[in-house]
């Protein structure tokens, strides 16, 4: 069966005098955002901050925002020391948001955060580190909660690295968009995200869906504690239930799209199969069922006209 591969199309560059004169870059850094424009200035703040002797640049992909996000993101980089630029991607979602990113970036090693995470000072040092010393395709990136009076969710704090081997399926949780690198060459390989998931798309979970692409392409991952993000997601714990149903639908479309492509079906059936048997018994509210949602969902939308 062959194998979907997400469309890329390049997004529109906003001027940056800086742009065209850059080579070498070793990492590329890409943030998307949407209507998000004070907290974005935070963000970008800390790539002030970067404290190494590695070429990178910084790509802002402005998802279709309708506030000063556009404006927010042209008076950061026009004083900005590195390479920058600003993208304009209308179609909403962060799988399309990245992809329009990466089509631009001209890094080695594209790494993945947030408009409300804030990377620390050795941040693409410890990019490029990891890349340089270990042979693996991906990483996930530590991510601590930046105020203590937010939901203890989309965060890890574990200070263990931790390796996933090539042809294997890479555990839940285990990449999070928020903090999280490729190899340029592995992302472009599998045709970038499949822009059906990611926030403001159908589906969750662009980052483990295309995380399992490259584990399936042959590449290894890595769970490096060294790269570091603070995460200022807001979220406190009345919103914590619809944020889990969410993910859980993409969770069961995630195994959907696997099972349907990928080189490991049995490894997959049983990781679904224990998901199932976790949520069942999670509590009275059958958690499990949205797994099932999503799975239902992303077969039925693989089965309409256009999309086989």
């Amino acid at each position: 069966m062959t194998r979907p591969r997400p469309a890329m199309t390049a997004a529109s560059p906003l001027p940056n005098r800086r742009w065209a004169a850059a080579s070498d870059i070793e990492v590329s850094v890409i943030v998307c955002t949407r209507n998000r424009a004070r907290q974005l200035v935070a963000c970008l703040n800390h790539f002030r901050r970067q404290q190494t002797a590695v070429r990178w640049e910084l790509l802002i992909v402005d998802n279709g925002s309708t506030d000063a996000t556009r404006s927010v993101a042209d008076a950061f980089i026009a004083d900005l020391d590195v390479p920058a630029c600003t993208l304009s991607e209308p179609t909403r979602g962060n799988g399309a948001g990245r992809n329009a990113g990466i089509v631009w970036a001209r890094g080695q090693v594209i790494g993945f955060t947030d408009d409300d995470c804030y990377v620390a000072h050795d941040y693409v040092e410890q990019l490029a580190r990891t890349f340089r010393t270990h042979a693996v395709d991906y990483i996930a990136g530590r991510i601590l909660l930046f105020d203590p009076d937010d939901a203890p969710v989309t965060i890890a704090e574990s200070t263990v690295p931790r390796d996933v081997p090539a042809h294997q399926p890479v555990p839940g949780a285990f990449i999070q968009g928020a903090n999280m690198a490729f190899r340029r060459a592995a992302l472009l390989k599998q045709g970038g995200f499949d822009p059906v998931f990611g926030a403001g798309a159908r589906f969750a979970g662009e980052d483990w869906e295309v995380a399992m692409r490259v584990s399936d392409g042959g590449g290894a991952g890595r769970y490096e504690p060294a790269v570091v993000v603070w995460h200022h997601h807001g979220r406190k714990l009345p919103d914590v239930p619809a944020l889990w149903r969410f993910y859980l639908i993409g969770e069961g479309a995630m195994y959907a799209k696997t099972l349907l492509h990928s080189r490991f079906k049995l490894a997959i059936l049983k990781m679904m199969f224990l998901a199932l048997r976790r949520q069942y018994t999670w509590r009275p509210t059958r958690p499990f069922l949205y797994l099932v949602r999503g799975f239902i969902q992303y077969l039925a939308l693989r089965a309409a006209p256009g999309l086989r």
